[in-house]
Parts: C-alpha cells; sequence; structure tokens
C-alpha cells in the first residue's frame, strides 16, 4: 500500500508500508490507533484500576476496547463516555456486539448498562485478542486451555489424515509440520496463562504425546521420554516455562512509566504500562498474593529438577538468559534420567549410546533428532523404532501388560517363542536365537551384507549381544540395512504365537475377582 499525507497546505512524499496485518489495509490498526488517540478519560480512585500508581481506566487493541471499572456507577460512566465520543466523530457503537464481563461471582439487582438506549450483555464467557476468559471460574484461562487443546488436536488428526492420500509421512516433515501447525496453538498464550494447574496442561500434552506416538509408530503404553530424545523436540511444559521466560526477558528491558516525565518518540524502551503491571505483580507476590508473578515463581519452583529465579524486581535480560540456560540442561539432565532410571528397564537399549556424526567422532546427545528416523522406508523404520523404544511383539514388553484376564508376567518367564529358553528381548531375537530356521538365514544374510559395508566389524561371537546390537545401530550409513533386518525379524516373530507360560491358579482366581 502507497500513501501520501496531507495536512492542511503541506503535503508528503509517497511512501509504503511494508508492515502490519497482511489482510486489507495493513496501515488500519496504526491510522485507527491515531484516530482514537483524543479519547481521554478522567481517572477516578475509586473506581479505576491502580497498578503501581497508575491508573489503568482503559485498553485498546486497535478497535477493541476495554473500559476497566471497580464499580457499575464507574463502568456507566465510562460506557457514556466512550458513547459520546463516538456520537461527536460520527460513528456508533454497536452494542449487540458489545459485552460486558464481572470478574467474580454476579451478583443479583444489578443495574442494566447501556451504550445510549441500547443494552449490553453480561456475559460469563468471552474471547478478547485471541485469549478466551471465563469469569467465574477459579481460573479464567480454564476455557482457553480447553479451546486450545481441542484446536490443537483437531489439526494434528488432519495432518495425520493425509497419510490416507500422500503415505506415511516421513518424522522430520512430521516434525516440522507439527511446529507450523500444531506447535503454536498449544503454546498460544503461555506467557500470560502460566502452567500452575497440571489438570489444565494435560490436554495439551496428550495432543503433544500422542502426534509424537503416532508418527513414530509407538503404542499408547510407549514412555514419554523417548518421544523428545529421539525427535528433538522439547516436552510442552518446558517449551512453555522457555516460551514465558522469553517474555520475561523482553519485560525486563522495559522501564516503568512515569507521567511525570515527557518521553521522547524515539525512546522505545519508555513508556510501557505492561512493565507497570509486572511490577504491580511483583509487589503482589512479594506480600504473597496471588499474581502473574507468583504464578511464574510457583512454576518454576515445581520443575522437576532444582532452578534459582532471581529476584524479580531486580531481574536482568542477562540474568533471565541464565535462567533458560538452566532450565535447558536441567531438562537434557532430566530426560536422560528418565531413561537411566533403574526403576525403569524398558530403555535400556538407549542407555549409554552415542550419536553418530557426519564429521567426527559419536557423542552423546541427551535431545536431537536421531539418525535411524531418516530411513526412507516407513516399516523398516517403525520396526528399528519400536524395538530400541520398548514398543515391539516380543514377550520382554507385550508380557509386561496386563491383559486378557492375565496378570503380568515375571521377566524370567518371558521366554523367546523359539526357543523356549532365552528371554524374548530385541538383542535375543536379532542376534542369537538359533531355533528357527528362516530367522538364522535372514541374519546370516544380514551379517554378510554388514561385513560388506563395514570394514573390521568385530565378530558376532566376540562380545555380549546387547553390545553388537548397540554398536550396529551406530553406523549411519548402514543404519537402513539394520532396519530392514529389523523388520525381517519382527514379522518372523509375528507369524508365531507368543509363549504364555501356564499361570498359578490363584492368579486366574484373582484376575477373575478383580474383573
Amino acid at each position: 500500500m502507497a500513501y501520501i499525507v496531507r495536512h492542511e497546505s503541506e503535503t508528503s512524499t509517497l511512501f509504503r508500508a511494508l508492515l502490519g496485518i497482511l489482510i486489507g489495509d495493513t496501515t488500519s490498526p496504526i491510522l485507527w490507533t491515531l484516530y482514537l488517540s483524543d479519547f481521554k478519560l478522567l481517572s477516578d480512585a475509586t473506581t479505576d484500576i491502580l497498578l503501581a500508581g497508575i491508573f489503568i481506566t482503559n485498553l485498546e487493541q486497535a478497535d477493541d476496547v476495554i473500559l476497566i471499572s471497580l464499580t457499575p456507577d464507574g463502568a456507566q460512566r465510562k460506557m457514556n463516555a466512550l458513547w459520546k465520543w463516538c456520537s461527536i466523530n460520527f460513528m456508533i457503537i454497536n452494542a449487540i456486539k458489545s459485552l460486558l464481563m464481572i470478574l467474580g461471582s454476579i451478583s443479583k439487582g444489578l443495574p442494566l448498562f447501556r451504550f445510549g438506549n441500547d443494552a449490553v450483555t453480561i456475559v460469563r464467557t468471552a474471547k478478547y485478542v485471541g485469549f478466551n476468559l471465563n469469569s467465574t471460574k477459579r481460573n479464567i484461562f480454564e476455557d482457553h486451555y480447553s479451546k486450545k487443546a481441542s484446536k490443537a488436536r483437531a489439526i494434528a488428526e488432519t495432518l495425520l489424515s493425509l497419510e490416507s492420500m500422500v503415505g506415511v509421512l516421513p518424522v522430520w516433515e512430521a516434525r516440522k509440520l507439527y511446529m507450523a501447525l500444531v506447535d503454536p496453538h498449544l503454546t498460544h498464550g503461555c506467557e500470560i496463562s502460566l502452567d500452575v494447574d497440571p489438570d489444565l496442561l494435560k490436554p495439551l500434552e496428550d495432543v503433544q504425546n500422542d502426534f509424537l506416538r503416532r508418527i513414530l509408530g509407538l503404542n499408547k503404553r510407549s514412555m514419554t521420554a523417548p518421544l523428545f530424545t529421539e525427535t528433538g523436540l522439547v516436552p510442552l511444559r518446558f517449551r512453555r516455562v522457555t516460551l514465558a521466560l522469553t517474555h520475561l526477558k523482553y519485560l525486563s528491558t522495559l522501564k516503568g512509566h512515569n507521567r511525570y516525565v515527557r518521553v521522547a518518540v524515539d525512546d522505545s524502551v519508555h513508556n510501557r504500562y505492561v512493565r507497570v503491571a509486572v511490577d504491580d505483580s511483583v509487589q503482589l507476590s512479594d506480600e504473597g498474593k496471588a499474581s502473574w508473578a507468583m504464578d511464574l515463581r510457583y512454576v518454576i519452583h515445581n520443575l522437576p529438577f532444582n532452578i534459582v529465579l532471581p529476584p524479580l524486581s531486580t531481574i536482568t535480560p542477562q540474568m533471565v538468559d541464565a535462567v533458560i540456560k538452566s532450565v535447558n540442561a536441567g531438562l537434557r539432565a532430566y530426560l536422560q534420567w528418565s531413561i537411566d532410571d533403574p526403576n525403569s528397564p524398558k530403555l535400556y537399549l538407549l542407555r549409554g549410546r552415542l550419536e553418530p556424526e557426519k564429521d567426527s567422532a559419536p557423542i552423546q546427545k541427551e535431545l536431537c533428532f536421531r539418525h535411524y528416523l531418516s530411513v526412507v522406508n516407513p516399516k523398516h523404520r517403525k520396526a528399528l523404532t519400536r524395538l530400541l523404544l520398548s514398543s515391539h511383539c516380543l514377550a520382554l514388553e507385550r508380557l509386561r501388560w496386563v491383559e486378557h484376564r492375565r496378570p503380568r508376567i515375571d521377566r524370567n518367564l518371558r521366554l523367546c517363542r523359539f526357543c523356549k529358553a532365552e528371554i524374548e528381548s530385541p538383542e535375543h531375537a536379532l542376534l542369537q536365537c538359533t531355533a528357527s530356521a528362516d530367522l538364522v538365514l535372514l541374519r546370516d544374510d544380514f551379517l554378510a551384507r554388514m561385513n560388506h559395508d563395514i570394514k573390521r566389524l568385530p565378530a558376532l561371537n566376540s562380545m555380549p549381544a546387547l553390545e553388537f546390537f548397540t554398536l550396529m545401530i551406530s553406523y549411519r550409513h548402514t543404519v537402513s540395512l539394520v532396519a530392514k533386518y529389523a523388520f525381517g525379524v519382527t514379522e518372523i516373530f509375528e507369524s508365531t504365537p507368543m509363549l504364555i507360560p501356564a499361570l498359578p491358579l490363584h492368579w486366574m482366581i484373582q484376575s477373575q475377582s478383580t474383573d
């Protein structure tokens, strides 16, 4: 859009608007703000909100106007003032599209609020600048959580439905689509609505976890930590905290409003009411009262690792950067601990592994996009992924489940369906079992190909099977061959019924009695 400004006898040169909303006139919000700039409301200590010594009478987001009052009379006076200003400036307020919200319980005997002669409806829920608000619930953002979770799930399911038309989505491409289309809804408003209530956050986390399980080919019983250690994505809880801290960093660069000092036009760090609100929030928090600052302290304190948050009244951008760095480091350590936890042996194949680098020696990475997820064939990729992340069809995993009136089977009884002597684990199935002729032929062919592609590959019987298994998936250029072999092995095992040990009678009786 190109513009010329004329004032009396003066005319500007032609200029263009290169920033703004990409719908209609890009400068429309700015022009409206300039037009509305002479709308003034006199401060009233009995009806106005006081933030750090500054009265807040009204707020505007382009033509979305909010009038704020502590009393019904004050609200009506402000409505009258806005209605009068509009009538003088050749505008009409649409009372039908206007709403009045009372934060807290709505008492009886309230007066009828009007714009001119038209009544304005009192509501419990409303949407303003993208936020769904509910005035009667304990958390005013509760509806926002549920609506964003619903929206994000609908988009995620739409993305996954593309597979019926284009085939299975590669993990990297699905990851990019997730970040572009789903993540914005899962993180919307996280800078303002901090996650003090886990029950509100859980539906959002479920969307992320379900999507990642689907693109990786895992079942709903799979552990959550590998969803992130393998894809490089950040768990939603920590991503929202990091974004909130990034917002805090921006806020710490601002200076509070001083109504007695004229601000230079180019001084962009002054005259920010949001900083006034933050200062007031910090003061409330210091007094032990509920506020945004109190919520931030609560969220940081309840992370599964220790983080020290500096005093918010004196915090600087450099301090916030240090906190964000600590959160990221703590997250990586927490995810690695989830894998190494001795009380949870499901992920033993991921312990102590090194991620192969293209031009350097393998290194340990707690959080990255793993090389085996780039295997092109989706069936082969999912077969290897399921073996590594303990979401496979072998007895070691399946007999851990309680299903079909059968209790959980002890680990030492989860025997191989072919040899009936060893535990049916991934390393046993791929490298040890010799009781199936088809399995032995497939393994011999696989090892011959591996020896051809990898110089000086150790002999299979020269090291423990688990160590050899870890070694053979550590080569980037042969991972597709390993994935193909994993797929062939799982097909052989799935073609034969799993060996289920005879259960003691009291187990069966207990299972029936708890049905």
